[in-house]
């Protein structure tokens, strides 16, 4: 895109864990700053994305935002955004979670010149309707950007149906270069993976909360390794929840597949970790507001089954670069890992189509041209491209 009028940006995220919409602030403040705009993180104090953000090299200023309503802690927020906005001359401040919404949206009114204040939506549960709701989305946010169709419907409960219309969604974008088929590591599936000869990978990596689906997988891995198919089933993620990583273990062991089944935390280097794997699932029984997992996967050649939740049958086409099934079923779910893990063919298929379906509507410089073009266009109602220089 031409150079963009809108040169300071500030990106806010209140996150207290290494989520998705965490890692997609950062890529994002790294995508702008390489495209030469003076990007400033806004963290929560102390937690990750803070620690990630400084270790690459971007300017961070942490706020506390407190996980519950705080005056005196919400106040010193809002009053240090509002230095901010002042020192760094902010022509746009772009929120992606409800609480530093609510402090942006508190710390901009007044302000002379006004910062344009952008929400990104990255998840699928309704926003509730009431009053301080439809203030908050419909007079003092400038532009807001869903992450899917599903995440755009989320607000219909709010916003009138002419304004609901004007919500882009934005695809979130995928490393190419990072996530791809030739990282795929031969060591990782014998060391770590514990791959038989003539094995195959199943992985699910997510959190370890009871909405990813891990149990669903376990009942299905069963239903699988029972009829002698030659898996090895890979779990990795946050345990959020002390002892259930144990508990997984434990319903492995009584389902007598525990040495067929192996759980890792969180992997600090992904990309080869999934490149590795020869089928991911996705068993989620809800949110996916933006399955990051899934993008990774197809851009790395590993064929997807998902559940149909969130935005996962808007990127997948079950038969074609992927497979879909409901939620909640084990056996639905084992009878898709088995037609992949049956038929090489088809996942080279699946693989291939997958991949072009991510550099098609997942390519990182698309994304920051949609992104960067919102925030012109809510600089531009607030008269700020006189700002730009």
């Amino acid at each position: 895109m031409d150079a963009p009028p809108v040169t300071r940006v500030a990106l806010l995220n209140s996150a207290r864990r290494w989520i998705g919409e965490a890692a997609h602030v950062l890529d994002l403040a790294q995508g702008l700053a390489s495209r030469g705009i003076a990007v400033t993180v806004v963290p929560r104090r102390g937690h990750d994305l803070e620690r990630r953000a400084r270790e690459a090299g971007l300017d961070v200023v942490p706020l506390t935002f407190s996980s519950r309503f705080a005056p005196l802690a919400d106040w010193a927020d809002v009053r240090a955004l509002r230095r901010l906005c002042r020192e760094r001359r902010l022509q746009v401040v772009h929120a992606h979670r409800g609480k530093d919404h609510w402090v942006a949206a508190v710390a901009l009114r007044g302000l002379r010149p006004r910062p344009a204040l952008v929400r990104t939506r990255h998840v699928v549960t309704p926003v509730r309707d009431h009053v301080f709701n439809r203030w908050l989305l419909r007079r003092a946010t400038d532009r807001i950007i869903a992450v899917s169709d599903a995440t755009r419907r989320s607000l219909a409960t709010v916003l009138p149906s002419e304004r609901l219309r004007d919500v882009p969604v934005i695809l979130s974008a995928v490393d190419l270069s990072r996530f791809d088929p030739s990282r795929r590591s031969e060591e990782i599936r014998a060391e770590r993976f514990g791959i038989p000869p003539g094995g195959v990978a199943v992985g699910l990596i997510g959190r370890y909360q009871r909405v990813k689906g891990q149990r669903v997988l376990l009942g299905a891995a069963a239903d699988l390794l029972g009829r002698g198919l030659p898996l090895q089933f890979v779990f990795a993620g946050a345990e959020r929840t002390p002892g259930r990583v144990e508990a997984l273990r434990a319903e492995a062991r009584a389902r007598g597949i525990a040495s067929r089944t192996v759980l890792f935390s969180e992997v600090e280097e992904i990309a080869p970790f999934i490149a590795s794997l020869d089928i991911l699932v996705v068993a989620s029984l809800g949110s996916e507001g933006s399955s990051r997992v899934a993008y990774e996967a197809m851009a790395s050649g590993v064929p997807v089954v998902a559940t149909r939740v969130g935005i996962l049958p808007e990127v997948i086409t079950s038969g074609e670069n992927g497979l879909l099934v409901e939620p909640g079923d084990p056996r639905a779910l084992a009878e898709a890992v088995a037609r992949l893990a049956t038929d090489a063919p088809l996942r080279a298929r699946m693989a291939e189509l997958g991949r072009r379906h991510v550099e098609t509507h997942h390519a990182p410089g698309r994304w920051l041209d949609e992104v960067q073009r919102v925030h012109c266009e809510a600089a531009e109602t607030r008269g700020l491209r006189a700002l730009s220089d």
